[in-house]
């Protein structure tokens, strides 16, 4: 059986210990900084800036790598895999997300990546599993066609990616840095309600952690999806006209945390896009803004033009059911989740 390493970018929002012990030498597996938090099954730890720094890593390792776990930011059909923007705070966002689009490792990009790849897929064990920890890199079209793509480079490996925003929790850790394997440190973050405080964190807890049997894992091989919890979202696929987003237009309520209101849809579900309006009740003052489809997908998102600048919301839901959870953020930072539930309408 070969080593588990744990792999974390310069930029990544947990950094790994490299002077820690593996995980899988710990003894004191109960003592409370550790339980719960972390998953003690990784035999080496490192960071790195460019992905050939990892190559040099895994060369100087003894057998092959039967898991690799590379933690990194991340978006749809895009991992940040060597921390091109690790100080986006100090650009506007248009030069943020130009920077991304031009060096991160998406799709149109991976022909810069594919020789330090293929040299990684020479370290891995047949069989084995390349996971990204990254924020939703898997999720939509664009994420599966990035794993694909990663897959007919790294053919060792099943590919692992994620649909959902929060692959880790971290902002305090049991020393400066944080072990190969944490799920979640001392504290939690801010959030924009209490009610939502902590449920990454109850998630990551609950849920397999870095696992391809992760409810929101996506897994590919050879070039083809082999787990999709999007199946949705796959590549060519096309949705029957009957389905719950067609009915999209008219009023919702939507559900905050303990605060409710309403939210109306305007415009056309074949044309993609339409106004929006939300309001404490029906008859209220009403804050406008838009809503666009996400492709020929079941997902939404939508806008309201009263949000104050810097802080303007963006609310991301699919809607597949007559209620839906939905996640909310602001500049691709998440700030919380949000139900919309269709209980103003009659069938």
């Amino acid at each position: 059986m070969g080593y588990k390493l744990w792999a974390s970018t310069n930029g990544a929002p947990i950094l790994v210990c490299t002077d820690a012990p593996p995980t899988s030498d710990i003894k004191d597996r109960d003592d409370s900084k550790y339980k719960g938090r972390v998953d003690f099954d990784w035999n080496y730890a490192v960071r790195f800036k460019l992905l050939s720094e990892l190559v040099t890593f895994m060369r100087g390792l003894p057998n092959k790598c039967s898991r690799l776990a590379i933690m990194a930011h991340g978006w749809d059909g895009l991992i940040d895999i060597e921390s091109v923007n690790p100080s986006a705070a100090l650009s506007t966002q248009a030069q943020s997300d130009q920077l991304l689009k031009d060096g991160a490792l998406t799709v149109p990009n991976i022909a810069k990546f594919k020789a330090n790849l293929s040299l990684i897929n020479d370290f891995l064990e047949p069989n084995s599993y390349l996971l990204f920890m990254a924020c939703k890199m898997a999720s939509h079209t664009a994420g599966a066609e990035l794993l694909m793509e990663i897959s007919k480079i790294v053919t060792n490996a099943n590919i692992v990616g994620y649909t959902r925003i929060g692959t880790a929790y971290q902002v305090k850790s049991v020393k400066s840095c944080d072990y190969p394997g944490m799920k979640v440190g001392d504290y939690a973050g801010p959030a924009t309600d209490d009610a939502d405080l902590f449920k990454r964190k109850e998630a990551l807890l609950s849920a397999p952690f870095a696992d391809e049997n992760n409810l929101y894992a996506k897994v590919a091989r050879g070039g083809k999806l082999i787990k999709d919890p999007e199946p949705e979202y796959a590549p060519g696929v096309s949705l029957a006209g009957t389905h719950w987003v067609e009915r999209l237009i008219g009023s919702w309520s939507l559900e905050i945390g303990d605060w409710k209101g309403v939210v109306v849809f305007e415009g056309s579900v074949a044309a993609g896009s339409g106004k929006s309006n939300w309001r404490e009740a029906p008859g209220a003052f009403q804050h406008k803004g838009n809503w666009t489809r996400v492709g020929q997908t079941t997902e939404i998102t939508f806008q309201f033009d009263t949000d104050q600048p810097g802080w303007k919301r963006l609310f991301r839901v699919k809607v597949d059911a007559a209620s839906n959870n939905g996640d909310i953020t602001i500049d691709k930072v998440p700030h919380g989740f949000f139900k919309l539930v269709d209980d103003l309408r009659s069938d």
